[in-house]
């Protein structure tokens, strides 16, 4: 699967801006926690408005191949992100969160620098997840380049 390109982006979004009022706020069917701070209890969270119905469908669907209790041991509930206005780390490019295009799971069982024999998401266990994810229009950097699991972004057409 192709991957998005910072320059393709710019073309069918613009430049990422440093403010919340155009995007979203996506009702989450079950409650997350913020992977830094897992007293925080996350229930919506602002995404690009192109990415509000897809993702609301991941969601949704992830609730019909696993019940609740199999989201919070497996840990699918730890939320690591979505809008955030920043470059890509060592780079000058923009991050896909910086237009809120992308979310992040687990960061602490999937790290940017784990590669398939350490990062969770990259076990059988999360297949259905994964699936789930690429059925709505979304693509895994671990599944892609084999880092940065945690990553979930959705395709820019």
């Amino acid at each position: 699967m192709p991957v998005n390109k910072e320059r393709h982006i710019i073309k069918q979004l613009g430049l990422p801006k440093d403010s919340t009022q155009n995007l979203k706020r996506l009702q989450l069917p079950f409650p997350m926690i913020i992977a830094w701070d897992e007293k925080v209890v996350v229930t919506s969270f602002l995404v690009n408005p192109i990415i509000h119905t897809p993702l609301g469908n991941v969601y949704n669907q992830l609730l019909e191949v696993y019940d609740q209790d199999e989201i919070n041991a497996l840990r699918i509930n730890r939320f690591g992100g979505c809008y955030n206005y920043r470059r890509k780390r060592n780079s000058n490019e923009w991050s896909s969160h910086a237009w809120a295009i992308a979310v992040d799971h687990d960061p602490v069982k999937n790290a940017l620098a784990f590669n398939d024999k350490k990062a969770s998401f990259s076990k059988p266990a999360f297949k259905p997840l994964i699936d789930v994810f690429y059925s709505n229009g979304f693509y895994n950097l671990g599944v892609e380049s084999n880092f940065d699991w945690m990553h979930f972004e959705y395709l820019i057409k």
